[in-house]
């Protein structure tokens, strides 16, 4: 199985839109938010080169029900997640991570 790693604030990106859920809809809607992260990650994980290129090298994977987006990049093996970035806010903030 291919490895996933998160960058450590794509972490924080993930705790805090967390965070945000359960303060501002449920704590049932934090946990619907990230089990749809990992339904993502599962299938970064068993599908190489699942989205095409979204910022160079970067390839991004949109979440379903949430307005996020998985920025991640991939090289043999790995798939490297650099951000949990928000669809609608601070385009490209995330693009000097490495």
């Amino acid at each position: 199985m291919i490895v996933v790693t998160l960058h450590p604030k794509a972490d924080e990106e993930l705790v805090a839109a967390a965070v945000h859920y359960v303060a501002h809809a449920s704590r049932k809607v934090a946990e619907d938010f990230l089990s749809e992260f990992d339904r993502a990650v599962t299938l970064l994980q068993e599908h190489p080169g699942l989205r095409t290129p979204w910022h160079g090298k970067v390839r991004r994977f949109p979440f379903r029900r949430f307005p996020y987006s998985i920025a991640y990049d991939e090289t043999a093996g790995r798939r490297r997640i650099v951000a949990i970035a928000h669809q609608h806010r601070r385009p490209g903030y995330w693009r000097d991570r490495s």
